[in-house]
């Protein structure tokens, strides 16, 4: 898959949206939302925006989608 992939910039986001994506991610390894990411990594696949991350509690990486609302701002 990572030969897929379309790097994006994640640090050319307004900084409120930078924030607020990287607030509300869940972690499937220690079960908790919102708690926050590392690391964020912002890219495309086949026309999905995804962001990655390292879970602030538990140290694994996290992925999730952006809506895309908040992927074309």
């Amino acid at each position: 898959m990572k030969e897929d992939r379309i790097g994006r910039d994640f640090s050319s986001r307004d900084e409120w949206d930078q924030l607020d994506l990287v607030s509300v991610m869940w972690c499937d390894y220690c079960g908790r939302d919102n708690v926050g990411i590392d690391e964020p990594d912002e890219y495309e696949v086949n026309g999905v925006v995804y962001l990655e991350g390292e879970c602030q509690e538990c140290g694994q990486t996290v992925v999730s989608t952006i809506p895309e609302k908040v992927s074309q701002s």
